[in-house]
């Protein structure tokens, strides 16, 4: 109880001078008063050439996406025939599998691209091993079409073709869709390119919900609480945020409807909400609360019922992550003295420590393929790395290299890559790499402080048409 007093006392005045870069020191705050805190791949059946994703080196291919034609010309069409190849230019390089190709480099213009007439000689002269054409139709209203061919230049063939049909407005979350397939295409692994990530980032004096395109474009504000917003994350419906937010001076835990807007209270009970984790069938959240006096893990259902404690500890426990099988649970406790990664049953039985190493770890985020956790150490003073451990605890794998408080890793929903969030050029933003630690990119280009992504699912809600 002592504790939430000095939690109350010092509350107004953390909130007001809450930091990015203090935010990886959040556990530690939250002990000091109670803070706010390989599968195997078979060689796709139509490419005659093919990546195995296995390989201990990948040899990318080269492949060239020219400007796509316009079956219907209008103003807005004539733009997406130049911002559809430029998504899946993007989106394919960002992949790591292919070599995107220059269009100075090009012969042929988009127009004499037909599909009785590529001229797979001058592809083949500029380096091309495949060709992505593209053709912008107009159905109705503001209903466009994406048709969408991939010939392969070494044996001169069509190898795939499909059309996206949807509203104009959406017209990059449609190339975005046609990338997954390509690079399926020749990997037999669909991209995740479709994919959202949810943020904090300042509105004014406040921090607030924002998400965007995994890559950082098409950032839209989702709250307005005019008020200090928290740890959002994303449920595998892929339209559904919870998030903490101090909307009316108390810490509540909140979800929203991304599409819809409507947005609810699951807890608002006096003291600690703090958000955790969804699991991985979208049905159940597991976050902390003070309900009871002490900093407890509880699980409640998307619609506010069932609400069960799972942990009894005299330390405190937060973040709690959920195994893909849901049968698991990692989070974070002081109970040993120090915060430490421990792993229990989902319903809160079988409690076994899984970090040893550092004397100060949080922040898990369970791995889709359920081999690995993802975590914060502290790694000397102000500085954090994010680190991966084998779900037994036996292999230790360390992702960032120090300089920099490195922290929030969430996966990509296939495994591959983490995001994070990290102050090592100066102010707080988000970045992307792979999980094998390479390829590391900063997605957001301007000036602005970005922290806490969550990396969604496959995005539903939207009315899409693919044949």
């Amino acid at each position: 109880m002592e504790l939430l007093k000095k939690f109350e006392k010092h509350k107004k005045s953390f909130v007001k001078s809450v930091s990015y870069s203090l935010l990886p020191m959040a556990f530690c705050m939250l002990f000091t008063f109670l803070i706010l805190p390989a599968f195997l791949i078979s060689k796709p059946a139509n490419a005659a050439i093919y990546i195995d994703i296995n390989s201990p080196t990948i040899k990318k291919i080269s492949i060239a996406v020219p400007d796509f034609n316009v079956a219907s010309f209008n103003t807005s069409s004539k733009g997406i025939s130049k911002t559809s190849p430029s998504v899946i230019s993007s989106d394919l390089d960002f992949s790591g599998f292919f070599k995107v190709l220059d269009p100075k480099s090009f012969l042929d213009k988009p127009e004499a691209i037909t599909s009785s007439n590529v001229n797979y000689s001058n592809w083949a002269t500029v380096g091309a091993e495949a060709l992505v054409k593209g053709e912008v139709r107009k159905s109705y209203g503001t209903t466009v079409t994406l048709n969408v061919k991939v010939y392969d230049i070494t044996t001169a063939k069509q190898i795939f073709e499909k059309n996206y049909t949807g509203d104009g407005k959406d017209s990059n979350y449609l190339a975005h869709l046609a990338a997954n397939d390509i690079q399926e295409l020749f990997t037999g692994i669909k991209g995740i390119f479709d994919t959202q990530i949810a943020f904090i980032s300042k509105a004014g004096k406040n921090k607030e919900v924002y998400i965007s395109d995994y890559d950082g474009s098409n950032i839209k504000k989702i709250t307005f609480h005019n008020s200090l917003s928290l740890f959002p994350k994303w449920s595998s419906d892929g339209r559904t945020i919870s998030f903490t937010s101090y909307k009316g001076g108390n810490q509540g835990l909140y979800v929203k409807d991304v599409f819809l807007g409507a947005e609810k209270v699951l807890s608002n009970k006096r003291g600690l909400n703090l958000n955790g984790n969804w699991s991985f069938d979208g049905k159940k959240l597991a976050f902390t609360t003070t309900i009871d006096g002490n900093a407890e893990i509880y699980v409640i259902n998307k619609d506010g019922s069932g609400l069960k404690r799972l942990t009894k500890s005299i330390g405190s426990d937060i973040s709690p992550t959920w195994s893909p099988d849901g049968s698991e649970i990692a989070f974070v406790s002081d109970r040993g003295g120090s915060p430490q990664i421990y792993i229990m049953s989902s319903n809160g039985d079988n409690v076994r420590r899984l970090t040893y190493e550092g004397k100060y770890n949080t922040s898990p985020s369970w791995s889709p393929k359920g081999d690995k956790i993802a975590y914060v150490s502290q790694t000397g003073g102000r500085r954090f790395d994010i680190f991966a451990i084998t779900a037994d605890g036996k292999a230790v794998q360390k992702i960032t290299n120090g300089g920099a408080a490195n922290e929030n890793p969430s996966w990509s929903p296939d495994g591959r890559y983490i995001i994070f969030n990290s102050n090592r050029n100066g102010g707080h933003s988000i970045y992307i790499m792979k999980s094998d630690r390479t390829e590391v990119r900063k997605i957001f280009k301007g000036k602005g402080e970005f922290i806490q992504p969550s990396w969604s699912p496959r995005i539903a809600g939207k009315n899409i048409k693919i044949n």
